[in-house]
């Protein structure tokens, strides 16, 4: 994750820059996405935006919103899960645990070797691209072995 990460300049920035307007119900769903350190299934952020008077129709929208402008990764888990986990940079991908659901931002990914050769052998004008990596943490790996360990005792 970045370190000098500024979440409400982000917002506000984001959203000035397509004209729409900041509220406090997108700031404190903003707020609540970005202080994630895993995914977040969009009901998990229903029943915790609850308390502060936000609706289950306002989340939803919202969410759909920040995906659509770059500030929320959605995430496909392995078992069908959606998730989504807010972007700390304007190109960074998501390294997401499969059993805890933490992410690690990253954002190293040169592909444009691989873009250059689908434009090639397709014809398309490659605009962008996403990447998900998938794999275990190293806490969820230290629970697993330790699990292994106590059931074969």
């Amino acid at each position: 994750m970045c370190s000098d990460f500024d979440s409400s300049n982000n917002l506000d920035s984001r959203l000035k820059s397509r004209r729409i307007q900041s509220t406090p119900q997108r700031r404190a769903i903003w707020e609540f996405y970005s202080s994630q350190t895993r995914g977040i299934t969009i009901s998990e952020a229903i029943d915790a935006l609850r308390v502060a008077g936000i609706g289950q129709a306002t989340v939803y929208r919202t969410t759909f919103l920040f995906q659509d402008i770059g500030l929320l990764h959605r995430i496909q888990m392995p078992d069908g899960q959606v998730c989504f986990v807010a972007s700390k940079s304007e190109h960074s991908h998501p390294l997401i645990c499969r059993l805890c659901r933490d992410v690690v931002e990253f954002d190293t990914c040169d592909l444009s070797v691989l873009e250059k050769l689908l434009n090639t052998q397709t014809g398309y004008e490659i605009e962008g691209h996403q990447l998900e990596v998938y794999g275990t943490c190293p806490e969820c790996q230290q629970r697993t072995k330790a699990q292994q360990v106590t059931c074969s005792s």
